[in-house]
C-alpha cells in the first residue's frame, strides 16, 4: 500500500507541477474543482450504466468535429 500510494502522489506531484509551470496557457480551462463521492458497489454500478448511456447519446448528438472543438 505504501508503495501504491508513493507511486500516487509523485504521480500527482508531477501533475500539478506541470500545471503550474504552463498555467496561463490553459485560458478559462484553467478553472476546475475535484469532488469526492462516497457509493455502495450497487449505486456504483448504476452510477456506471447511467454516465455510459449519457456519454453515447452525447456522442450521437456530436458525432462530427465542430469550430472551437
Amino acid at each position: 500500500m505504501a508503495a501504491y500510494l508513493e507511486q500516487k502522489y509523485q504521480s500527482e506531484l508531477r501533475l500539478l507541477t506541470w500545471a503550474a509551470r504552463i498555467r496561463t496557457e490553459f485560458g478559462p480551462w484553467a478553472a476546475g474543482s475535484r469532488a469526492v463521492i462516497h457509493l455502495s458497489e450497487a449505486d456504483l454500478a448504476r452510477f456506471d450504466t447511467e454516465y455510459n448511456d449519457l456519454f453515447t447519446r452525447y456522442c450521437l448528438l456530436h458525432d462530427k468535429p465542430e469550430q472551437g472543438t
